[in-house]
């Protein structure tokens, strides 16, 4: 703790000289926004690792060729993530009364747009005289048309397990002994651009351990995506033909792509029904493949979809020595023989549609599909996921409502699953006055609900067998400070994994914001939440409820000393207590630097870690490479460096180089199963490549 003490003092020491300089270098860039934090939200909800790339790639694109709010339309604005409805109603409804907008600034004019909102949007709009639509044609397809091919390369240091040689017999004996590839990971992604009309692509993956042109993998990669997107063709306003994502309502019924959950947005719960969507990212299960479209006809719109896949499947050996598939497996790893015999065994066909009525303030949607697979998974059926789809086939519809009136907005979609069982999700949004909104959410899904493509708000991993309520907040208490928070309450009407009777739990999240200036801002943050989970002490009959209470303090503080400097700086706590038992806590410190000019930039991340175990974890957001998103996981004690450089040797040539390394000091043995590693750190090198033509 000493030492901790020591860094604390030196960070503060260092930022106060800093910001004892500030007033000598003029204001010019700008904090803008909380998409890291979004994500490192998200991962540490879903606890996994995950692909952001289909919810930043247009954010990206935004930022080279920002949105002219002449000339952009509802689903345009739906694309800036942190816009709400009523902001874009607003906005809307402002253009079409008094014309043209003149400048960004104008904003401040329309309810819902303040000062420190207006800076967070600047990066992905502009005002500009409304241009005639391009046409499309191959020789302005040629001219215009930017082509971006990415090339990847990333590998842990040290050798694991997983990689040591071992016998044909223990591997015939045990089909997880080992992997059969190198510990190489590759990354290869071509893409198209004619402005936002006409898209295609090609992704390829090859995850570490995994055989390349040889083996099991004489045609190369492991994965191949590949997506062709046309867009507003007179009436036919998309057509994905490939890999594609479907997100209609609140994603009740039908939503295959990540969404963001709760997090401190707080009022940004709900989800943009962005129809369909290609798919760009590495994720092997979350997408569709096959061919997706729509057509407008006046305020309607009818999507229609169809695809065909394979699935992975565990395999498991019965009592009388039969092989039967086993739940489906969702890593797309496919690095031991065990693995490879689960590779494809099932096959999935999804059918159906969405037609949607909008006009200025409403939408209504209905959406209907059916779900196929040639073979029938054999879950592991417990009491607890005793209503769990376990069928071949299954069919899904819902309705899907949403309606904005001045400062207002409602929305909502029931779901009901070929079984019978009930799904519904019911929202408001207001602004109470242009300084506070509010969001209150109802959700009510029942245990005999089954969807696999159902992706609402929710607390459970799977939306069924929960009910909750769920109420956010962001007020603009003055003109540097800022308040946001929420408080959602969940009970789980049946038994869950670790949890044999019904329960509930409630969490809580309030944000504190202070600006003093467009370079720095300082964040407190308190996160507290609680949970049932089965008792963990002697053996019952019956297993008795603990209840759980985690809770995380953070402070952080962002700052942009010079134009070409920004400092990140984190300091967090977390306290977790069961019933009965001493409290556990976690603590860490981390520090962020960076530098950029015109040609490089270089990034550079240390931070010292203290948890008593697994439970007590935090996560960071690290800067990567473009299209890859580090999100560690912080557990055990240790400190953790990361150096990321950029730089552009050529016009049309970029270049990134990530090493980090992770030690601890209280452990001699890193990870476990295969991907042990007999040290005490662990070192990881990204090396990725931009060519544009």
């Amino acid at each position: 703790m000493n030492r901790l003490r020591h860094i604390i003092n030196g960070l503060i020491f260092f930022s106060g000289i800093i910001y004892s300089l500030s007033g000598l270098y003029a204001q010019e860039p700008v904090i803008t926004g909380n998409l890291d934090q979004d994500m490192e939200n998200l991962s540490e909800i879903r606890n996994e690792a995950i692909d952001f790339t289909d919810i930043t790639e247009h954010l990206i694109y935004l930022q080279k060729h920002p949105l002219n709010l002449n000339s952009a339309e509802t689903e345009d604005l739906k694309n800036i993530y942190f816009l709400n409805d009523i902001q874009i109603n607003n906005l809307l409804t402002y253009r079409q009364v008094y014309g043209n907008f003149l400048s960004v600034n104008e904003l401040l004019a329309i309810e819902g747009f303040t000062e420190n909102f207006i800076l967070r949007l600047t990066p992905y709009v502009t005002v500009m005289p409304v241009a005639e639509r391009k046409r499309i044609s191959l020789k302005e397809m040629i001219r215009h048309g930017r082509n971006e091919c990415y090339f990847r390369y990333q590998r842990i240091l040290e050798k694991q397990k997983g990689y040591s040689s071992v016998s044909d017999s223990l591997l015939h004996s045990n089909s997880n002994a080992c992997y059969l590839g190198s510990p190489d990971k590759l990354y290869f992604r071509y893409s198209f651009e004619f402005y936002d009309d006409i898209r295609w692509g090609i992704t390829a993956e090859k995850d570490a351990g995994e055989e390349f042109f040889r083996g099991s993998r004489k045609n190369g990669f492991d994965f191949y995506s590949a997506h062709l997107f046309l867009k507003n063709i007179n009436n036919l306003k998309t057509l994905a033909i490939g890999d594609y994502h479907l997100q209609f309502g609140q994603g009740l019924t039908m939503c295959s792509n990540l969404a963001f959950g709760k997090s401190a947005e707080a009022t940004n719960v709900k989800k943009m029904s962005r129809g369909i969507t290609p798919n760009s990212s590495a994720n092997e299960f979350l997408f569709f493949r096959g061919i997706a479209t729509t057509y407008q006809i006046g305020h309607f719109e009818l999507s229609g979809f169809y695809s065909i896949r394979k699935l992975d499947a565990a395999i498991q050996d019965t009592s009388d020595g039969t092989t039967v598939l086993g739940s489906i497996r969702e890593t797309g790893y496919h690095r031991t023989p065990g693995e490879l015999d689960g590779e494809k065994k099932l096959q999935q066909t999804v059918a159906g549609g969405h037609l949607t009525f909008k006009n200025n303030t409403l939408r209504l949607g209905f959406t209907a599909f059916k779900m196929m697979m040639d073979k029938k998974p054999n879950a592991n059926i417990q009491l607890y996921n005793t209503f769990d789809f376990d069928g071949k086939s299954n069919f899904n519809m819902g309705l899907d409502y949403d309606y904005v009136y001045k400062d207002w907005n409602v929305f909502g979609e029931i779901s009901r699953s070929e079984n019978g069982g009930l799904a519904q999700i019911h929202g408001l949004s207001a602004y109470l006055d242009e300084r506070l909104l509010l969001s209150a959410i109802y959700r009510n899904y029942q245990k005999e609900y089954q969807n696999g493509f159902s992706n609402a708000l929710g607390e459970n991993g799977i939306n069924a067998n929960e009910k909750g309520l769920y109420l956010g907040f962001n007020a603009k208490l003055h003109r540097y400070w800022n308040l946001s928070g929420y408080c959602d309450f969940f009970t789980f009407p049946w038994l869950k994994y670790r949890v044999d009777a019904p329960s509930k739990g409630s969490d809580y999240l309030v944000r504190l914001n202070y600006i003093p200036f467009d370079r720095l801002a300082f964040i407190f943050q308190y996160r507290l939440k609680n949970k049932q989970i089965n008792h963990s002490g002697d053996n019952f009959k019956i297993n008795f409820l603990d209840e759980t209470q985690k809770q995380s303090f953070r402070f952080q503080m962002n700052y942009i000393p010079f134009p070409s400097v920004s400092l990140k700086s984190r300091v967090e706590y977390v306290k977790n207590s069961v019933t009965d038992a001493e409290a556990k806590n976690g603590f860490l410190v981390f520090q962020d630097i960076s530098y950029k000019n015109k040609k490089w930039s270089l990034t550079s991340g240390y931070g010292l870690f203290d948890t008593d175990g697994y439970d007590e974890r935090i996560y960071v957001y690290e800067s990567d490479v473009l299209y890859a998103f580090s999100v560690p996981s912080f557990e055990d004690k240790g400190s953790r460096f990361y150096v990321l450089m950029t730089f552009c040797p050529a016009k049309n040539l970029d270049l990134w180089i990530k090493y980090s390394q992770t030690v601890y000091s209280n452990k001699q043995v890193v990870g476990s199963g295969l991907e042990t590693i007999n040290a005490n750190h662990k070192q990881e090198v990204k090396i990725q490549m931009r060519i544009k033509f």
